[in-house]
């Protein structure tokens, strides 16, 4: 809704359906804003009358962050009204916490083995925890003192553990799949049986301690969900995975573990070639099964009811789920200006019995999140088919302004072009035609890149289970078209605009860490970092060839006209050649030149653009492991046309990349203690830029005029000559991918949480924010006109981008004639 607004849509009708959509996902705030603006627009609407009148009925859903642990905290257990939290971390501290004080009530133990699960009575009175290779303890909460388990309890190889709400029963499950349940009144084991094939990963209990579930996950031998009779030890139900014509599971291989309702009657599972199951224990029916792009899932909760689950994965912030219909409500981004409610680092989650409270395990700290409402519904909303006539009528009005647009761009008046080409767009219906896109990034050449008039999705590509991670990818020069490595080395190529693969390459290349384009788009180089090898794959005439087979490549790179390539090798030589392709003898001519360049291994090159120069790096000690921020680097600059070297420093290195200015005039040093950077030609320190924190991310403009580097939430652009900061962007987000726009005005920025941005340099304004990836962006290509933008993410998404740029022409003298009519 938002991407047809922005284009161009009714801003009345969208602001109105967005106010009804976020109300529908439960943000109030959000929506009392958009629906009273829309009230002001049609006071006589009752639906909006309606939906404002709930919106502003509706609390906020302000989390409350609990700070005082150590590490990560990995289990944690939430009383039935959600007031009292039970939660344990990886140093091995428990504390009892009150949720509407923030105080720790009790700080059971200060540190120990690490906490694998806990669990507590609805009242928040009795609480087990569960350590690893540590006995299961158990705990007055009230007091915060243990207190002994009954005789006869097996203490040992406790994985999971769960108590009734009623407080009178404990069941714990164990490595072997044995489940023993007790009475914690009179101290009576009450059952133990033999749950399980492989060992029970979570366990839960109905309010009278009279039902239980428990679930492994273990591969192959059992994936199973079970319901218990505590009373008789007999199982009652079984959620097992069907099977196919081929006697194969139907839901794939392998699931994210089991997240199990705290009444003991739901239990959810999310298959990772699979769907999300929902299972009812009462009936032994599956309730709900849908698809999902859900990939890396670390934790999830589900709540009573099952009408809703919180659901983390890898790298990305915890979102909230609809597990009946698949439809995700919300995602649970920080609030924290320092991060500490960062849920892309939750490790543990946990929901109150009465539903409303969700409780994440995060790093150091605990996020105690109200759940969001699920009972209001967006109100159907009809499209209005236009007219045959007036369809008509709007395709001959884009056609003449497109007809005149061309005649004018014929004659060079490229501002009276523009003029024209934004008339078309206005047309409705005509936003995106793929010919006024054509026109416009061809006018653009003729001007100045001053804004960006818009940005949407062209393809979502899933390529969870299909790309390595991180995802290798290259984008052609033109923008056409883009190259991925799969998982055990095969090339796919993939069209840029649609994200259709049109060819594949199975040749045995090892699996990619790296992988470049050669200047005409028709040959890519690839270095295995695991064989530690080099090869050449002819896209055309689909043929691979070794460059280098040695097992030595530690380090690559080549010219951007991908003629030269550039090796650094573990015996510490530097080895160069040129590139031939003979496409009629399927041969390449590759004549090999080396030095030896260093004592030891090769860390990092850089190759200058004209392919003269090159610079190298290798560590001075044979173990940096320990000293890495101490140790002392040797940097040397080597002339390819005599293989002499120029210049050699040994330097306490700020990072372990390297890179040449576009104009080879000067090299820089950069990762994660900041940048510096050196006359090329004689060795000379120029200037530094400190603290950039991150270890690879840095953009320089073609022009070799401006430089921009990122730390964790900074922007810093400097000039790249002198190192004068021209501006510095606070509050960018914290940067994992940059890339630059030809002149080095824009910079588009992947960030931690899932999302790009674009900005503009100059101004320090952020421009625009897109939405859709799964994990944290680590990949972004721009074509050379800056129109595609290809992004890859670590949960193994690709995502196509078109950015539509604004820009400002020099008007042309004329003694009049045509203009835009």
């Amino acid at each position: 809704m938002e991407a047809a607004r922005d284009v161009g849509g009714d801003a009345r009708l969208a602001g109105r359906l967005l106010g009804f959509v976020h109300l529908e996902r439960d943000d109030p705030e959000r929506a009392v804003e958009l629906l009273r603006e829309a009230a002001r627009e049609e006071p006589e609407s009752a639906e909006i009358a309606q939906a404002l009148a709930e919106a502003e009925r509706r609390p906020g859903l302000r989390p409350i962050v609990l700070t005082g642990h150590v590490n990560s905290v990995t289990a944690v257990a939430v009383t039935a009204d959600g007031r009292r939290v039970l939660a344990g971390d990886y140093h091995g501290r428990v504390r009892v916490w009150a949720v509407d004080t923030g105080r720790c009530l009790h700080e059971l133990t200060p540190d120990g083995a690490d906490v694998v699960a806990t669990a507590v009575d609805a009242e928040g009175l009795t609480g087990l925890v569960v350590r690893n290779q540590a006995p299961l303890e158990m705990w007055d909460l009230t007091r915060g003192e243990r207190v002994p388990l009954p005789d006869g309890i097996e203490t040992a190889s406790v994985t999971a553990v769960a108590l009734s709400g009623d407080g009178t029963v404990g069941t714990t499950g164990h490595g072997d799949g044995t489940l023993q349940f007790w009475n914690l009144r009179t101290g009576k084991i009450l059952r133990r049986v033999r749950g399980h094939g492989g060992p029970v990963d979570a366990m839960s209990l109905s309010v009278d301690g009279a039902v239980a579930l428990s679930a492994s996950s273990d591969v192959p031998r059992d994936q199973t969900v079970r319901a218990w009779d505590v009373a008789t030890g007999r199982c009652h139900a079984v959620l097992t995975a069907p099977r196919d014509a081929r006697g194969q599971g139907a839901w794939g291989v392998v699931h994210y573990g089991s997240a199990l309702s705290a009444d003991a009657r739901h239990a959810l599972q999310i298959w990772a070639e699979g769907p999300m199951v929902l299972w009812d224990s009462r009936t032994s029916r599956v309730v709900a099964e849908v698809q999902h792009h859900l990939r890396h899932v670390h934790i999830s909760a589900l709540a009573p009811g099952a009408s809703l689950a919180v659901v983390g994965i890898s790298g990305a912030p915890v979102r909230v789920w609809e597990p009946l219909t698949g439809r995700c409500l919300r995602t649970l981004e920080s609030e924290d200006p320092d991060r500490a409610d960062d849920t892309a680092s939750a490790r543990s989650a946990a929901v109150s019995a009465d539903g409303r409270t969700a409780v994440l395990g995060l790093y150091e700290a605990i996020r105690v999140q109200p759940m969001p409402s699920v009972g209001y519904r967006a109100p159907w909303a009809y499209a209005r088919p236009k007219a045959a006539g007036e369809l008509t009528d709007h395709g001959e009005r884009f056609r003449a302004r497109m007809e005149q647009a061309l005649r004018l761009a014929r004659q060079g008046r490229f501002a009276q072009t523009a003029d024209c080409l934004r008339a078309a767009e206005a047309v409705p219906g005509f936003e995106r035609h793929p010919e006024l896109r054509d026109a416009w990034r061809q006018v653009g050449r003729h001007g100045r890149r001053v804004g960006l008039r818009g940005a949407w999705s062209g393809f979502d590509l899933d390529g969870a289970g299909h790309f390595p991670d991180p995802l290798t990818l290259a984008l052609s020069r033109n923008g056409n078209y883009f190259a991925t490595v799969r998982l055990g080395g095969p090339i796919d190529v993939w069209n840029a605009a649609d994200g259709r693969r049109f060819a594949e390459f199975t040749w045995d290349m090892g699996t990619a860490s790296a992988l470049l384009l050669t200047g005409d788009d028709q040959a890519a180089v690839l270095h295995d970092n695991y064989r530690r090898n080099v090869s050449l794959l002819d896209l055309v005439g689909d043929c691979a060839y070794p460059l280098s087979s040695s097992g030595k490549a530690e380090a690559m790179a080549m010219t951007p006209a991908g003629d030269r390539v550039l090796i650094g090798e573990s015996s510490g030589e530097l080895r160069w050649c040129d590139l031939v392709i003979d496409r009629a003898q399927r041969t390449v001519n590759a004549r090999w030149n080396a030095v030896r360049s260093h004592g030891r291994a090769v860390a990092a090159v850089a190759i200058s653009v004209d392919g003269r120069f090159a610079a190298s790096r290798a560590h001075t000690r044979e173990d940096v492991s320990e000293t890495w921020y101490r140790h002392e680097d040797e940097i040397c600059l080597w002339d390819l046309r005599s293989g002499e070297r120029l210049w050699s420093r040994t330097e306490r290195p700020p990072g372990l990349s390297l890179d040449f200015s576009p104009d080879g005039r000067t090299l820089l040093d950069y990762g994660a203690h900041g940048l510096w950077a050196f006359d090329a030609l004689t060795g000379r320190q120029l200037y530094s830029v400190e603290g950039t924190n991150n270890e690879h991310i840095l953009a320089t403009s073609a022009d070799s005029r401006r430089g921009v580097t990122a730390d964790y939430s900074t922007l810093t652009v400097f000039d790249l000559a002198t190192g004068r900061v021209l501006r510095s962007i606070p509050d960018a987000g914290e940067t994992t991918a940059l890339a630059l726009t030809g002149e080095g005005r824009f910079a588009v920025t992947g960030v931690r949480g899932r999302q790009i941005r674009v900005w503009d340099l100059d101004t320090g304004r952020l421009l625009r924010a897109l939405e859709g990836h799964r994990g944290k962006v680590h990949t972004l290509a721009l074509g050379e006109d800056d129109h595609r933008l290809v992004s890859g993410d670590y949960h193994g998404t690709v995502r196509g981008w078109e950015l539509n740029w604004d820009f400002d022409f020099t008007p042309q003298p004329s003694p009049g004639g045509e203009g835009c009519e």
